[in-house]
C-alpha cells in the first residue's frame, strides 16, 4: 500500500486513506496475506503499521510519487508472483524520477507504468479527488492510470465503489499475468 501523505492530501484525502486501510485489512483478515505500508510527500517513509499514516507530522510539501512508485517496483520485482502495488494518492507528481529521469515528471510517470506493466507488476489506484472538475481529474487519471486501472474517489461517498473498482483492477492485472 502506498499511500500519498503530502500537505493536499489532508482532510479527504486522509479519510479515504483510512478507509482504504480499513477495507484491506478487513479483506485479508484470516489470509495469508501481509501488507506493508509506505507513505510519500517530499520522501518515502516505511510505516510499521497502518495506523501510522494519519500522523500528521509526516504530512509534508510535494509529492514524490515517481519515487515512490518506483521503489514500490523494485520490491515488486523481488517477488513478482505474489506482490502487487496499491497507490492512493490525489496528485500529479511534483519530482521528477530518481533514476532514468527524462527531467519532465509526468514523462517519467509514464515510463515507470510502462514498467510496471510490461514486468507484470499489477499496480492500481484509488485516485482522491484532485484539482478541477470531477470531468478534469477522470480525464487527468485516465491519462496517469489507464481508464478501468483506478477507482475515482470525490466524496468520501464514493470511497467504498472506488477502493472495489480497484481491487477489481488488481484482480484483473494478476489474472492477466497468469494468462
Amino acid at each position: 500500500l502506498l499511500v500519498d501523505v503530502s500537505g493536499s492530501m489532508s482532510g479527504m484525502g486522509m479519510e479515504v486513506v483510512n478507509q482504504t486501510v480499513s477495507d484491506i485489512l478487513y479483506a485479508i483478515e484470516g489470509t495469508k496475506t501481509t501488507l506493508k505500508v509506505w507513505g510519500f510527500s517530499n520522501q518515502v517513509y516505511i510505516m510499521d503499521k497502518a495506523a501510522s499514516l494519519v500522523n500528521p507530522d509526516v504530512w509534508m510539501g510535494g509529492t514524490a510519487m515517481i519515487r515512490s512508485i518506483d521503489m514500490a517496483y523494485e520490491w515488486a520485482k523481488l517477488n513478482r508472483s505474489k506482490r502487487a502495488v496499491l497507490l492512493v494518492t490525489d496528485g500529479w507528481p511534483s519530482y521528477c524520477r530518481a533514476r532514468r529521469s527524462t527531467g519532465n515528471a509526468q514523462k517519467d510517470l509514464e515510463n515507470v507504468m510502462k514498467e510496471l506493466e510490461m514486468d507484470s507488476i499489477p499496480i492500481s489506484t484509488v485516485a482522491v479527488g484532485g484539482f478541477g472538475t470531477v470531468a478534469s481529474n477522470i480525464e487527468m487519471y485516465n491519462k496517469i492510470f489507464g481508464k478501468g486501472k483506478y477507482g475515482y474517489v470525490h466524496s468520501v461517498h464514493t470511497a467504498g465503489p472506488a477502493i472495489t473498482q480497484s481491487a477489481k483492477a488488481l484482480v484483473a492485472s494478476f489474472l492477466k499475468r497468469r494468462a
